[in-house]
């Protein structure tokens, strides 16, 4: 094969080189989401534990916590599945490789709106605890 990616027909195929790039990028990718799966258990049981004794809101953001960094495991096995396809398959290498991109647009999606929610939490309690902490004044 040549450097750049051959043509077959309607569908491009990865040369060696890419495909060696694509399946280590799919290895980090699937060591990366069973790392967070890993989290989201190793989170689960003090949460569980808390909800036993308490029944706070700290409970209720432990399991969104847990939720959210199972979901981004999930997800990002997905995703490199998809991309360790490119590598160990022929002829659908561009249906392989859109498919990860819309598994890790769906994984980047939510670790944006976690981090924007995580930011006006941040802000509201700094206002909150800022104002409270200010000296009264008569």
């Amino acid at each position: 094969m040549t450097q750049s990616a051959v043509r077959q027909g309607d569908e491009f195929e990865f040369n060696d080189s890419h495909n060696m790039v694509f399946d280590g990028l799919a290895r980090w990718m699937k060591v990366v989401g069973i790392i967070e799966i890993a989290l989201g258990v190793i989170y689960a049981v003090p949460a569980v534990a808390a909800l036993l004794v308490l029944n706070t809101p700290v409970v209720v953001i432990a399991v969104l916590h847990i939720a959210v960094v199972a979901m981004m495991g999930l997800w990002t096995i997905r995703a490199g599945g998809h991309v360790r396809a490119i590598a160990h398959t022929e002829g659908d290498d561009l249906r392989h490789l859109m498919e990860a991109m819309e598994g890790l647009k769906k994984l980047f999606l939510l670790q944006g709106v976690v981090f924007v929610i995580l930011a006006a939490l941040t802000v509201a309690a700094f206002f909150s605890s800022g104002l409270n902490a200010m000296p009264k004044v008569l």
